[in-house]
């Protein structure tokens, strides 16, 4: 005896679902990977001696920071410290209200489910940077 019509219709509805399901079970590990990853990589940047030697630079000699703005990867480079290729890094400078000039080094990165980035200013100390991307930009990439 064939197995009933409705018993393999239910069979294919109950598959669609796992697969659904499985879909979004990898997304999320994904994001918890790049999660984990992203705290290493703060850990690794807020660990480095070589890093924290030239923000000690930077505090003391404030000038410094137009010569990092030009091209911070260089700046950074030329004094031994290395950032990943795909990291992103601005060193910025801005005036509010006429205030002195406030400065700040940021490293961005971005995976396929977090952008995230840590970043420094001799006013505000370290901060760190966090955006998960939205549900809708994952299942567009998933």
């Amino acid at each position: 005896m064939p197995i009933p019509e409705v018993h393999l219709q239910r069979l294919e509805e109950n598959l669609l679902a796992q697969e659904r399901w499985l879909r979004t079970l990898r997304r999320h590990i994904a994001g918890l990977q790049d999660e984990a990853s992203a705290y290493e990589m703060i850990l690794a940047l807020g660990r480095d001696q070589r890093l924290l030697r030239v923000l000690e630079d930077l505090c003391d000699r404030p000038e410094l920071f137009d010569e990092a703005a030009s091209d911070p990867r260089a700046f950074f480079e030329e004094r031994s410290v290395r950032f990943p290729d795909d990291a992103t890094l601005t060193v910025k400078a801005v005036t509010v209200n006429r205030g002195p000039r406030q400065y700040s080094v940021e490293a961005r990165f971005v995976t396929a489910t977090l952008k995230y980035g840590v970043g420094w200013s001799p006013q505000v100390g370290f901060y760190v940077l966090a955006e998960h991307l939205s549900a809708d930009v994952a299942d567009e990439e998933a």
